[in-house]
């Protein structure tokens, strides 16, 4: 019985690889997704600076694009697709509306795909 549990110690060479691998793993996923949301912290600071300086009886949507898009240069947001961003106006008043994905690459043909919807009122 003693002879069964000394040799019962500690994680094999397999185990050892298996929880390496998912730890490198967890971290490609890690460095493919934080940019995303980097980004997207971005665009938000921008949609929430174009809502600010828009005049809520002048909105025009070619307006507040040119804009938005000014303050996402701004932040070194290039790849952006400012058509994402609408106009909406409503009894109580203007809204930015902004629903976008991401496709990023992780592996081969397996994509990671993020959706994103923010509204911004226009005082």
């Amino acid at each position: 019985m003693t002879n069964v549990l000394h040799r019962q110690r500690g994680m094999t060479g397999m185990g050892w690889i298996i929880v390496i691998s998912l730890i490198i793993g967890g971290a490609l996923l890690l460095m493919k997704i934080a940019p995303i949301y980097m980004r997207h912290s971005s665009v938000v600071d921008a949609l929430n600076f174009t809502a600010q300086k828009t005049d809520a009886e002048a909105a025009n949507l070619r307006k507040v694009r040119q804009l938005m898009e000014q303050q996402l240069n701004i932040n070194s947001v290039y790849e952006f697709d400012i058509d994402t961003l609408t106009l909406e106006k409503t009894r109580e008043g203007t809204k930015l509306l902004l629903d976008y994905e991401v496709r990023e690459a992780l592996v081969g043909n397996l994509s990671v795909v993020v959706t994103f919807s923010e509204v911004a009122e226009v005082p």
